[in-house]
């Protein structure tokens, strides 16, 4: 029997997993770190303890499955965008890494993108700008933290760090440092301009060859060997950031398919075989895991986070109550309203400027048992905003893939089907993030020729909702309704 480790990073909990060849799950570990906030704005996470938490998730799921750890053919990693993860000469931590929804350098990026060059520089990095890209949160230690900007010997994305420590060898992951706005989107390699364009040319040393997402990275050396509990020599393959990795484990390779995210982030994901412009809106764009490949992605945390919300103010987090939120969105997919209209804004807004969430169009007459249902049709509005943002530069999309937690919702998923007015295949997955890692090691290791294969004999398939065509207008009445709701807010 052979087994593969998928590591997936996320900016608070990070999770291992062991799958055999066929994708079954033998056993998956997590933790919650937690998470420093020195500072308004400040989200880090202690590195030292953050490469403890990844040995001791690996010592206890190869002890508590009693594998043989020379079993394990391949080790690879799903990780969060963004951040950053900096060593200095000796290999330690010049300070702690700084994970994705950081917004200290918020003032950078707003001057950034108001300054009239910066459409030559997404004409080349092909990214909006973010407070936690690298190339922002260099400029801003180089101002606010010369002396540990000056200590860096090395930056690396999450999962580059861990890799790292397990084998010694400094690689950037493609897909993700794709994500830096530090890379030519066109070229698949760091740009001088971009590292000039953020005065920080005199770290571009620092930062490591890039390499392709099944490309072998290093072999588990003797001391991580200790640490974790693996085989000296078992080898690490590069990985993936994780918004590829849910495309990959839902079979999403070409650009007849979307591949959506529900989670805490409505995220939404088309791969493309070339970058395509729009005058009115940045795309953000990135290299895919498969040659002359590009995805584009939409993403904000306007999705089933709203509902967890609700739960938690309104039903004491007792989460008994999903099954009455099931059956009362049960009763209302078959008859969908446009009285209440909910904007799923409470953590951010996918808008031209920042609303705040709404309940609009309440009256005595409504209960519970119309204002979840609401609840769900907005989050659904939220993610056609992306839906419909990547149907403008591709137009070929005939079906949708679907991961998340929520996805266990049959009553939600047939909404969005109706709502989206395509076929929406709910993958069958627990843990995307591990089992697409899990993937890009067995196509590393050679056990398939490629991720196409990999996915085809690893997943145990999906479940399909067909649109009903007959509902369509009243959701679009509904999105209408919606979209006039945000006009009306921005002017205010």
């Amino acid at each position: 029997m052979v087994y593969f480790i998928g590591i997936d990073i996320g900016g608070t909990v990070v999770k291992v997993g062991l799958y055999d060849l066929q994708g079954n799950e033998i056993g998956v570990e997590s933790i919650n770190e937690n998470l420093l906030t020195p500072q308004q704005g400040y989200c880090e996470r202690d590195m030292n303890l953050f490469w403890q938490n990844i040995c001791q998730l690996l010592n206890t799921l190869i002890s508590n499955k009693q594998i043989t750890p020379s079993q394990i053919k391949g080790i690879s990693f799903s990780a969060h965008g963004k951040g950053l993860y900096a060593i200095d000469k000796a290999g330690n931590p010049v300070r702690n890494g700084i994970i994705s929804s950081d917004t200290r350098a918020d003032d950078i990026a707003r001057a950034t993108g108001n300054n009239k060059d910066y459409q030559a520089v997404y004409n080349v990095s092909y990214q909006q700008l973010w407070p936690s890209h690298p190339a922002i949160l260099l400029s801003w230690m180089k101002t606010h933290e010369s002396a540990k900007y000056d200590k860096i010997d090395t930056v690396f994305m999450a999962h580059d760090y861990i890799r790292f420590k397990l084998t010694g060898q400094k690689h950037a992951e493609l897909t993700n440092i794709a994500a830096s706005n530090l890379v030519n989107q066109q070229l698949g390699a760091y740009d001088d301009s971009l590292f000039d364009y953020f005065n920080i040319s005199d770290i571009k040393h620092a930062l490591p060859p890039i390499i392709q997402s099944t490309e072998l990275a290093g072999y588990i050396t003797e001391e991580s060997a200790a640490l974790t509990g693996l085989l000296v020599g078992t080898p690490v393959y590069a990985g993936f950031f994780d918004v590829v990795s849910a495309s990959v484990v839902s079979g999403v390779f070409d650009d007849t398919q979307l591949s959506v995210v529900l989670g805490t982030w409505s995220i939404t994901t088309s791969v493309m075989n070339q970058i395509t412009l729009d005058d009115n809106y940045p795309y953000i764009w990135g290299n895919y895991c498969l040659k002359d490949k590009f995805y584009v992605h939409e993403g904000t945390p306007t999705s089933a986070s709203n509902l967890d919300w609700m739960l938690k103010v309104f039903f004491n987090g007792d989460t008994r109550y999903y099954e009455h939120f099931e059956q009362w969105a049960s009763d209302y997919m078959d008859n969908p309203t446009t009285d209440i209209v909910f904007m799923p804004y409470l953590f951010a807004s996918n808008t031209s400027k920042p609303l705040p969430a709404t309940i609009f169009g309440l009256s005595a007459n409504h209960e519970l048992s119309d204002i979840l249902p609401a609840v769900y049709h907005g989050i659904i509005s939220s993610h056609l905003i992306h839906h419909k943002r990547i149907l403008k530069i591709n137009p070929n999309i005939k079906e949708v893939r679907l991961t998340g937690g929520p996805s266990q919702s049959k009553a939600w998923m047939q909404m969005f089907s109706d709502a989206f007015g395509l076929p929406v295949d709910v993958v069958d997955v627990k843990q995307s993030g591990c089992k697409g890692a899990a993937m890009c090691a067995a196509v590393g290791a050679g056990f398939y020729k490629d991720l196409d294969e990999a996915q085809k004999n690893m997943l145990n398939g999906f479940t399909r909702y067909e649109p009903r065509h007959h509902l369509k207008q009243i959701y679009d009445a509904h999105f209408d309704k919606f979209m006039n709701l945000v006009t009306l807010l921005e002017q205010h």
